[in-house]
């Protein structure tokens, strides 16, 4: 385990989602709410029973993270500065009210439907969400949220007594809204970003759209997760399947529009990224370089065979059960995987990916084609498992962070995925809130 080099105190609807954002860009790896969520390396047990009073191995909850941040990490600050001696703290806040209003409904509603409905959350947000439940809906606020006086003046006393507790030259203060990359930048002893702060993409109108700067058109497990990753700590705003499954700003319905002819307004799909990859994304590349013509292209690759048994193990093992159980998924993930289906395994397999000669023509054709109709001095053609930073980096113009090239989303994460669902099997209109962790 990495020490923690950053410990954050700001509570929930506080920007924790905009500074983790940040964090990452800067090389930073964030334990947020989000997180202990959906990570499998994370034990979200070890917060229940330390706030119980046990003497707990932070290394269950923190593995290979250096910095924390949101709850229920910021419950335990103290006991954290205590054995992390030399991190820095970071203490994001906003106007007392303006948090209580958007806390009250965004993630204590989401504590509420988990109180009373949590047969219907897969094992994994079960584990943080009972983790939430305990340390801070019926311990930290002794179930008595909805105070509101109450509730307000317990931010205002933490606010004071962060500032009083911890040393002043270990200390910022963030105010969300307020402050940006210079203050932040300045107190960690790291370069500015050209980028702008990153802001909590579910309330940004779509007319803040930036122009892509990226297209990618490689296909789902040819290395676009990692590519994501890299993408993320390089400032880039990233469009990847994941995210189309979990944000809500983006318009999924516009993916089968486009596949059925219609003419789109992809701002739908795009507002607040301005790189994209992976599939569906994938399937209109051309019309994406027609709209966007300064974009430079990436186009993941590896071996076709390879290709082939990994996705036949993995996205398409979940796209049959997409097919067959869509009451078991998520209302947020059922909108996404419809686009998946009419546009990726009825639209451009035809319902034909089983058949496994020609799917792996078809990769090896789309291959060619990238390379023909782009132009050579805007295309990075980058072989996963062989290429690494030097390559993307030197394409981009950006510098080569100190950090190893991002390897997830394994076979075993699929499998996972695919076990949670079987989890679900005798539960119907499965809902997951993690979008109401956002801030």
């Amino acid at each position: 385990m990495a020490p923690l080099e950053i410990i954050g105190t700001g509570w929930s609807r506080t920007g924790t989602a905009g500074m983790r954002e940040a964090l990452l860009v800067l090389g930073y790896k964030v334990s947020h709410m989000m997180d202990i969520m959906s990570d499998p390396a994370i034990d979200g047990t070890v917060y229940e029973e330390a706030w119980n009073g046990k003497e707990v191995d932070w290394n269950r909850a923190f593995g290979d993270y250096n910095a924390t941040l949101d709850w229920p990490n910021a419950a335990f600050y103290k006991q954290l500065m205590e054995k992390y001696p030399d991190a820095k703290v970071l203490h994001t806040t906003r106007d007392p009210e303006k948090w209580y209003e958007s806390a009250i409904n965004t993630v204590y509603k989401a504590g509420k439907k988990f109180k009373y409905e949590k047969e219907s959350f897969p094992p994994k947000v079960l584990q943080g969400g009972h983790a939430a439940e305990v340390v801070v809906w019926q311990g930290y606020f002794n179930g008595e949220f909805e105070n509101k006086e109450k509730t307000i003046q317990m931010f205002k006393d933490h606010d004071e007594e962060v500032k009083r507790i911890v040393p002043a030259d270990k200390l910022l203060v963030f105010e969300t809204g307020v402050d940006g990359w210079d203050k932040l930048c300045s107190f960690l002893g790291k370069d500015k970003p050209d980028t702008p702060w990153p802001r909590d993409k579910n309330s940004l109108p779509y007319t803040e759209m930036a122009p892509l700067e990226i297209i990618g058109t490689g296909w789902s497990r040819t290395g676009t997760a990692g590519m994501r990753e890299a993408l993320l700590s390089l400032g880039y705003k990233v469009s990847h399947m994941l995210d189309i499954a979990s944000d809500p700003s983006i318009d999924a319905d516009v993916y089968v529009e486009a596949w059925n002819g219609k003419d789109v307004n992809w701002d739908r799909a795009f507002a607040n990224y301005n790189a994209t990859l992976d599939l569906p994304n994938a399937a209109f590349y051309k019309q994406l370089m027609e709209k966007y013509p300064d974009a430079k292209v990436i186009h993941t690759t590896r071996d076709p065979e390879k290709w082939y048994e990994s996705t036949f193990n993995t996205v398409y093992q979940v796209g049959k059960k997409f097919i067959h159980e869509k009451e078991y998924f998520p209302p947020r993930v059922l909108s996404a995987g419809n686009a998946v289906e009419v546009v990726v395994w009825q639209g451009y397999f035809n319902g034909e990916f089983e058949n496994k000669e020609k799917t792996i023509q078809m990769f090896k054709d789309h291959d060619e084609e990238v390379k023909r109709i782009v132009p050579a001095d805007k295309l990075l053609v980058f072989e996963t498992g062989v290429d690494g930073w030097d390559k993307l980096c030197s394409f981009l113009g950006k510098d080569k962070p100190d950090t190893p090239w991002p390897h997830i989303n394994s076979r075993e994460d699929f499998e996972q995925m695919i076990q949670g669902i079987e989890a679900q099997k005798k539960v119907k209109n499965v809902t997951l809130d993690h979008d109401l962790y956002a801030s």
